[in-house]
């Protein structure tokens, strides 16, 4: 009988620490950034997938850094309004702060950097999306500038937030962004948000809302003030204002 009692009252309360642990299966792990070190340790250069990033720092200054790709993220980036600034990166092909990416992107500043690829996709906050993004809320602004110098190929997808899009069917939302920046491409595809939006036989969907161009777009022949170049995919822009120049 005692043998049965405290079965019974060890059954009791690990039934209550159930109760009040926190549930964690499926939960998602959160990397913080409080400093331009822990950029540089989890983000820069990383494949980062499954996670949210949680961004402390008002401010990230990367001057004398040598910033490469945070790779396949797919999760969630709050950076909660950080001013991201002095971001010098060059690369033979996919530049940008995150490259063949997806997820939400959410509150960001990026201001005094330059972003260079001689070929392939090229943008300040993504190089090229994957799957279902959200960027809502980014600010591109001052002497940024996305540049292309793939002098002998014609895949210079160069955008102001977005280099472009590659993958199957998914769609981009853009939201409350402005560009103010300067975008140059020395064959095609330019683009004040994105660069290029296109794969024949795929229907990429492209939803620009409450968005500003400010900059430069300056390019060959399809360049645009909001989107280089979209044939086979359907694209909306909802109270959008260019209001910048092009060559």
């Amino acid at each position: 009988m005692k043998k049965i009692i405290s079965l019974f009252i060890i059954t009791c309360m690990m039934v209550g620490m159930l109760a009040v642990m926190p549930i964690s299966i499926g939960a998602v792990d959160t990397i913080t950034i409080a400093s331009v070190d822990d950029w540089m340790e989890h983000l820069s250069g990383k494949e980062v997938s499954d996670v949210d990033v949680n961004v402390t720092a008002t401010e990230l200054d990367f001057t004398g850094k040598e910033v490469q790709p945070c790779k396949n993220f797919n999760g969630t980036f709050n950076g909660n309004g950080v001013v991201i600034k002095n971001v010098t990166m060059t690369g033979k092909e996919d530049v940008a702060l995150f490259c063949t990416s997806s997820g939400n992107y959410n509150d960001i500043v990026i201001t005094r950097s330059s972003f260079t690829v001689e070929d392939q996709w090229v943008g300040s906050l993504l190089c090229c999306t994957n799957n279902t993004t959200n960027v809502s809320r980014v600010y591109v602004s001052g002497s940024v500038t996305v540049s292309s110098s793939a002098v002998n190929s014609s895949n210079s997808h160069a955008g102001g937030i977005i280099g472009g899009m590659g993958a199957e069917n998914y769609t981009l939302t853009v939201t409350d962004c402005v560009f103010a920046g300067t975008v140059v491409a020395v064959e095609e595809y330019s683009g004040g948000i994105i660069g290029r939006a296109s794969k024949e036989n795929v229907n990429f969907v492209v939803e620009i809302k409450n968005s500003m161009v400010l900059g430069m777009v300056d390019g060959k022949s399809p360049s645009n003030g909001f989107l280089g170049y979209s044939k086979y995919s359907t694209v909306t822009l909802e109270n959008c204002l260019y209001a910048g120049g092009d060559e």
